[in-house]
C-alpha cells in the first residue's frame, strides 16, 4: 500500500539448530534417561472410556474448566514463594493425583518441552519444529511435604534440560515399558493468550 521494500530482520537459519543438534551428546543422553526411569516397572494410566457411555459403573465426561484469575493468581504466588515454575507446580500436582488413582508413589507421564536450546544465538525468532516429549516422573515418599517435592521436581526438571532433545522413542526403548511408558501428555503453554486473541 505504502510502496515500501518489504525488509525482514535477519533470522537464524534452522540449520545451526541441526548442526547443534548433531554435536549432542547421545550417550549420555541415553545414560541421563536410562537412570531417570530406573526402577520404575509400572504404567501410570489414567481412565479412559467414551464420553457418556458407562464402563465399569463409571460415566465418563468431557470437561473444561477455568482456573479464573484467582486461583491462578494463587497458585503463581506459592510457586514463586518455592521458586518453582507453574509448570512444575501444576505437574507435581498432576502427578499426585495420578498415584492416588494408580495406588503407588511413582508416577510417568509425558510432557512436552519447547526444545529451543539457549545455547543457539537467536533460537527464539528461528522458524522450525522444536518441541519433544519427554517423560515427566513423580515421586513421592510418606515424609515428603508437596513443598518438598515441587522443589525437587523444579531440580529435576533443571536437569532434564540437558537432554529433552533425545529422540521419546529412543528413551521408550531404555524403559522397560517400551511404547507403554507413557500413557498421555501435558501441555503447559505460557504465552498470554488473552493478548493474542
Amino acid at each position: 500500500v505504502e510502496h515500501r521494500q518489504p525488509k525482514l530482520a535477519p533470522v537464524t537459519p534452522y540449520s545451526q539448530y541441526i548442526e547443534w543438534l548433531e554435536a549432542q551428546d547421545v550417550e549420555a543422553a541415553a545414560s541421563y534417561w536410562k537412570d531417570y526411569l530406573l526402577g520404575y516397572d509400572q504404567e501410570t494410566s489414567i481412565p479412559t472410556g467414551k464420553v457418556g457411555v458407562k464402563a465399569d459403573g463409571a460415566q465418563f465426561e468431557h470437561i473444561l474448566c477455568d482456573l479464573g484469575k484467582d486461583l491462578t493468581g494463587r497458585m503463581e504466588m506459592v510457586a514463586k514463594q518455592h521458586h518453582v515454575t507453574p509448570n512444575t507446580l501444576l505437574q507435581t500436582a498432576w502427578g499426585l493425583l495420578l498415584q492416588k488413582y494408580n495406588g503407588s508413589d511413582d508416577a510417568v507421564f509425558g510432557g512436552v518441552v519447547s526444545g529451543r536450546p539457549a545455547d543457539i544465538s537467536g533460537i527464539e525468532n528461528m522458524v522450525g519444529l522444536f518441541i519433544n516429549t519427554i517423560p515427566i516422573r513423580i515421586r513421592s515418599g510418606a515424609e515428603d511435604t508437596f513443598a518438598d517435592m515441587i522443589r525437587t521436581n523444579q531440580q529435576q526438571a533443571l536437569t532434564s534440560q540437558d537432554y529433552e532433545t533425545y529422540p521419546l522413542y529412543e528413551i521408550q526403548a531404555l524403559s522397560e515399558q517400551k511404547q507403554d511408558l507413557i500413557n498421555h501428555i501435558i501441555v503447559f503453554e505460557n504465552y498470554p493468550v488473552e493478548e493474542q486473541v
